[in-house]
């Protein structure tokens, strides 16, 4: 049993010295420790109920003790996985705001006259509207879950949080601008004229 509880021991190590990035072979060892947990329970089971040993000669301080410190490396595991995912979301809210900002200063002055050029540019702005929606509900969510988060990110999340409001604004500039555009447009009422019988 000494044996078995070293090996034991070794794995409880490299768990909690494995670095936070490193999810595949953090997952191998978190199996490989859990089997060991359950093997350490069956056997101090078996000491102690068909063997006849007192808990003392069972060992039973240091296996409290081993299960009390896997008990705590999985728990500070388990913590680090909400926090490596609202990091995560924060990257990606961090590029979608650029691209959506690099988007929106592209657009030209005006919307396009030609009926087909200004349905692409509706298409277009209907698809970054949807993504602003989408975006819009992460960027709720990351404020809510703000106290998980680092300084660092919660600075960077502050940084989002500010431009937003100026990239709802252009885009519902824009938005407005295009509908403008086609119901100023002949094409388009000459299509809606031929569609709609008399």
């Amino acid at each position: 049993m000494l044996t078995s509880q070293t090996l034991r021991r070794q794995k409880l190590d490299t768990l909690a010295a494995l670095p936070n990035n490193k999810k595949k072979q953090t997952l191998q060892t978190m199996a490989a420790c859990q089997a060991s947990i359950e093997e350490i329970k069956h056997l101090y089971s078996l000491l102690v109920e068909q063997c006849g040993l007192t808990p003392d000669q069972a060992y039973f301080n240091e296996v409290q003790a081993i299960l009390s410190e896997y008990g705590i490396v999985r728990a500070n595991r388990k913590n680090f996985e909400p926090r490596s995912q609202l990091k995560n979301d924060l990257w990606r809210l961090e590029q979608w705001v650029q691209y959506a900002d690099s988007v929106l200063a592209s657009l030209p002055s005006s919307p396009p006259h030609k009926m087909e050029n200004l349905a692409d540019c509706i298409q277009e702005h209907r698809d970054l509207l949807l993504d602003l929606d989408c975006h819009r509900n992460l960027l709720v969510s990351l404020n809510a879950m703000q106290e998980q988060l680092d300084e660092e990110s919660c600075a960077r999340l502050d940084v989002v949080s500010t431009r937003w409001p100026d990239l709802v604004e252009r885009a519902a500039n824009w938005q407005l601008a295009l509908q403008t555009a086609l119901s100023q447009n002949d094409d388009f009422h000459k299509t809606i004229l031929v569609q709609v019988p008399v």
